[in-house]
């Protein structure tokens, strides 16, 4: 038992995922759905509709039921499109309860664990149905879809009614729905958590920098994002050059793509204009993330907005890489200043130069921050230690088992 209890506040857990989920979404759901089973707790998925999901959650042992129901309505664009999104909504709801609600009885279980937001409404009713507790594990932050908070109000309203536990993977998260008054819900901060054993220095088979085309002696900084103008890798770079016309020998590693779309071609631009091409490492999405870190001195995460969590920073903390983040959202919750990494609260290029400056001034302190890094992930953002935050949040929410 991970947290030293008699009884498992749970013996099944359910996904009702979307089955596009992808990246850090699927990562989450891949790596609580395999500490879970450790624990010796029975894990499944629900599918709304066919797709590379289900092919990934397969693979570590999920066993999955694909409804073909299509995908779900979305609230996204103008007014008018959100309205006619949440009329749609409803409609997908009602057809799709029942069906949900019969997998949910044939495959048994305590918790159907739902993550998206158009999606709580029907996981709240269909676990209410089948007799089940419902979990919202909230990955990004909520806006303000509609006038009026309508869109917080009506999340709230789900919660309220059908006894939802909304685990939120930050505090910042949380924040975006927490409140309202008599229909108020007060999210769990749930931080993610990874694998130590997949995301061991010790044991990774790492890349080399003469693999990477890197030389030895200079300093690396490496960013794990999908290449976007959101993830901020443009303005690093304009500052990573900065700092190389001050006379400092850095390069840039990035990891994710896609290396052939505007973004890469304006960074490669920006390095061939500057002559400084072989600083610039664009390698496009890789499956193995950890055998990189190896060849950083110092990870980034460059995200312009708020950050919900970034699980790539826990990944960085992890493999005992020393990180600078944005001190808003949830790396300034992960990232300790000045002792994991360095926070920096203005994501412009003269921010990133002014946080450079400050990592460059801790070079000999990097060693000592990245065993720093480590120790600190391993007990707080372990599978394990996040399974232990699970059940007790289980626990607190529905007391005995769920």
């Amino acid at each position: 038992m991970a947290d030293g209890s008699d009884a498992l506040p749970v013996e099944s857990v359910v996904w009702l995922m979307t089955g596009h989920e992808r990246y850090g979404v699927l990562r989450a759901v891949t790596t609580l759905a395999g500490g879970l089973r450790q624990a010796g707790v029975s894990v499944a998925a629900v599918v709304l509709e066919d797709g590379p999901a289900v092919a990934a959650v397969e693979s570590v042992g999920l066993e999955t039921r694909v409804l073909g129901l299509g995908k779900a309505p979305a609230f996204s664009g103008g007014l008018l499109t959100k309205a006619a999104g949440v009329v749609k909504g409803w409609r997908y709801r009602r057809r799709a309860v029942p069906e949900v609600v019969a997998a949910l009885r044939e495959m048994g279980g305590g918790v159907l664990q739902v993550l998206w937001p158009n999606l709580v409404g029907l996981a709240a009713q269909a676990a209410s149905e089948a007799g089940q507790r419902c979990v919202w594990e909230m990955p990004n932050t909520l806006s303000s879809a509609l006038p009026f908070d309508v869109n917080r109000w009506l999340y709230r309203r789900a919660c309220r009614r059908y006894g939802v536990l909304v685990l939120a993977n930050s505090a910042y998260t949380g924040a975006s729905l927490a409140g309202g008054g008599a229909d108020g819900v007060e999210p769990v901060t749930f931080h993610l958590g990874v694998d130590p054993g997949v995301f061991d220095p010790s044991s990774v088979d790492p890349m080399t920098r003469a693999e990477l085309g890197i030389p030895n002696g200079a300093v690396v900084l490496g960013v794990v994002a999908r290449l976007d103008p959101s993830k901020g890798q443009d303005r690093l770079w304009e500052a990573v050059l900065g700092q190389v016309r001050g006379g400092v020998d850095l390069h840039l590693l990035v990891l994710g793509g896609p290396t052939d779309g505007e973004l890469a071609g304006r960074m490669v631009s920006a390095a061939e204009s500057a002559g400084q091409r072989d600083r610039l490492h664009l390698l496009g999405r890789v499956e193995e993330p950890q055998r990189y870190y190896g060849a950083m001195d110092v990870a980034v995460n460059s995200r312009v907005d708020p950050e919900p969590f970034g699980l790539s920073v826990v990944e960085g903390l992890m493999m005992g890489v020393p990180t600078l983040v944005h001190a808003l959202g949830g790396p300034a919750e992960t990232v300790s200043d000045g002792m994991t990494g360095w926070h920096i609260t203005d994501p412009s290029v003269p921010g990133f130069e002014a946080g450079l400056t400050r990592v460059l001034a801790d070079r000999q302190r990097w060693p000592e921050m990245g065993r720093a890094a480590r120790v600190e992930a391993l007990k707080r953002f372990s599978v394990g230690a996040q399974v232990d935050r699970y059940f007790r949040a289980l626990r607190a929410a529905f007391g005995g088992s769920a």
